[in-house]
């Protein structure tokens, strides 16, 4: 990437069992990534619905958002929400 390059990316997986694995529900994310391999930077929002997890852990909601800004000592923010962990 070159400076102020941004790579924009969503995903939507609709029915994880279709991976296998134990797999289960529908997560999704979006977001930005820009900078360098050394000083990157970027912003995401991700969610989980109806999760299935190997080990037989099951989430019914997960979201949350990240922000990463460049520069060596810049902050990183996550915020997370999660509910219905049995």
């Amino acid at each position: 990437m070159r400076p102020g390059d941004r790579l924009a990316f969503k995903l939507d997986a609709p029915s994880l069992a279709a991976i296998g694995h134990g797999l289960g529900g529908r997560a999704g994310a979006q977001g930005t990534l820009g900078g360098s391999l050394a000083e990157p930077s970027g912003e995401f929002s991700f969610f989980g619905e109806g999760l299935r997890l190997p080990g037989e852990l099951r989430i019914a909601t997960v979201n949350g958002e990240a922000r990463l800004d460049a520069g060596v000592d810049s902050p990183f923010r996550l915020s997370a929400g999660l509910s219905g962990l049995a």
